[in-house]
């Protein structure tokens, strides 16, 4: 893999001098002193190759005065601001590695895609709806009920703290909603405030 990168970095006329760096993440051995920074070394080769394993995309970012990250998506969106860069997809490296020596390619299961669109984007009807309710200022507090991984069943409540409130104005909330929950605070013969649970089904 390393190799694999060397090439492609060569490709963008990278000289040999400007790869000290990346030596260090694949071949440098972590200092035994605690008290010494030290910051790169093969960890972080390492720690690159078992994401890729288990499925998050990985990218190599090199800098032109030879300094380099290897970073996930979530942090590969705020590299994006610096300075001009070449970016090398370790997870292609390595998928294309993986079957000359008998090994599977690995599915990406996390990836930039996933955070940019996938994760941000709200498609379903149900998704839209809930997102609405969880927005709703009038809820103070909003419970969930999932049924198969999904969300099934939302229970919203409403407080109210209104001096004057008659029952009669009680009643007819409680005719608004086919399924809810009410309770009443009374002090001194006056509602003093009421909390409404709503169940909404999606």
């Amino acid at each position: 893999m390393y190799f694999e990168i060397i090439i492609e970095l060569k490709k963008f006329g990278i000289k040999q001098e400007q790869l000290k760096t990346l030596w260090e993440m694949f071949f440098k051995e972590p200092s035994e002193n605690k008290k010494e920074i030290v910051l790169t070394s093969k960890l972080d080769g390492e720690m690159a190759l078992y994401c890729i394993w288990g499925g998050i995309e990985m990218t190599l970012v090199f800098y032109s005065n030879g300094r380099i990250v290897i970073s996930d998506p979530l942090n590969l969106i705020r590299l994006s601001q610096e300075e001009p860069q070449i970016r090398i997809p370790i997870n292609a490296i390595v998928n294309k590695l993986h079957p000359q020596i008998g090994l599977e390619v690995i599915p990406l299961h996390f990836s930039l895609q996933n955070v940019l669109f996938d994760k941000c984007s709200i498609t379903s009807t149900k998704e839209k709806e809930l997102l609405e309710i969880i927005r709703n200022k009038d809820y103070s507090v909003v419970k969930i009920k999932k049924k198969n991984g999904e969300a099934a069943i939302v229970y919203a409540e409403k407080n109210k703290n209104i001096a004057e409130i008659t029952p009669n104005t009680l009643l007819k909330l409680l005719e608004t909603k086919d399924f809810m929950d009410m309770s009443i605070v009374r002090r001194d013969g006056k509602i003093m405030n009421y909390k409404i649970e709503e169940t909404i089904k999606l």
